[in-house]
């Protein structure tokens, strides 16, 4: 097709050009406008939720995070307002740092959770321990920081209410999945022969945990570190331990940074290195 040279003249490109960015301005206004009238509505609907839920520690956690916004937003009447909410939130709040551990259980024990009675204010242990919730003072507000075989998952405000949903749905991820044993136990095998074959080592040595644990992980997508060591745990405890005439066996270490402790298995201490030992008939 031949070209057709279409020409403009320059006052018409020129205008269609200051058009556009006048609206380009326009459009990045509107965009920046839009985003704080979204995260406006979000803190009111969090905050709103907050206090008719009586969750006290969330409703200062979204006061302390989004208050100047909020109040920018209200424009004259916001700081009045702002004050006057927390002055009414701050008083309920000390109350509930004070009877938490009452609160809790008794909040525990609503919802069929089980808080392990060796638990002092402000650690909270769950699941034999594995999972674990420490409640500390932020600001003018509580959070809760949860961990999982000594490795955090969520840091959130510690209202009693919220601790105990996410503890139970961590144990629901943990101990609510079907469990193959023989299947488990061929898996661990396979990469352990595949790593002592990258690393040039004969079967029956030593592999550390942590690593082929992360192999393992690695493997699977969805899989978690802290799901393989509850996996792990209740392979040592029911079986099956034998594979190929080979035994799986643990080994304890002293080092807390090389080792992982096992779900109900205290008495092992931490476990750093695994390997498959021959049986002898």
């Amino acid at each position: 097709m031949a070209p057709l040279n279409l020409r403009m003249p320059d006052h018409v490109m020129s205008t269609l050009e200051n058009v556009r960015e006048e609206a380009s301005h326009k459009a990045t206004d509107l965009k920046g406008m839009l985003d704080f009238v979204i995260r406006i509505e979000k803190t009111l609907t969090d905050l709103l939720e907050a206090i008719s839920g009586q969750r006290i520690f969330w409703a200062l956690d979204v006061v302390e995070k989004e208050g100047q916004t909020l109040a920018a937003y209200l424009e004259s009447q916001g700081p009045t307002i702002l004050r006057e909410l927390q002055s009414q939130l701050e008083e309920p709040a000390r109350r509930a740092w004070v009877e938490y551990p009452k609160m809790l259980e008794e909040e525990c024990r609503r919802e069929r959770l089980v808080l392990d009675p060796r638990s002092r204010h402000p650690n909270y242990k769950f699941a034999d321990g594995f999972l674990s919730v420490k409640v500390k003072k932020q600001g003018k507000t509580t959070v809760a920081l949860l961990t999982s075989n000594e490795r955090k998952i969520a840091e959130f405000p510690a209202d009693v209410e919220t601790v105990v949903e996410k503890v139970k749905k961590e144990e629901e991820r943990l101990f609510g999945r079907p469990y193959d044993g023989h299947k488990l136990l061929g898996t661990i095998r396979r990469h352990y022969l595949e790593f002592l074959e990258e690393q040039g080592q004969s079967d029956g040595s030593l592999v550390e945990l942590r690593s082929l644990a992360q192999r393992i992980v690695k493997s699977q997508r969805g899989y978690r570190l802290d799901e393989f060591i509850v996996d792990l745990s209740r392979l040592a405890r029911e079986g099956p331990h034998e594979i190929d005439a080979r035994r799986l066996e643990l080994r304890g270490t002293r080092d807390d940074t090389r080792g992982v402790l096992l779900h109900d298995l205290v008495k092992l201490g931490y476990v750093g290195a695994i390997r498959f030992t021959e049986v002898r008939i």
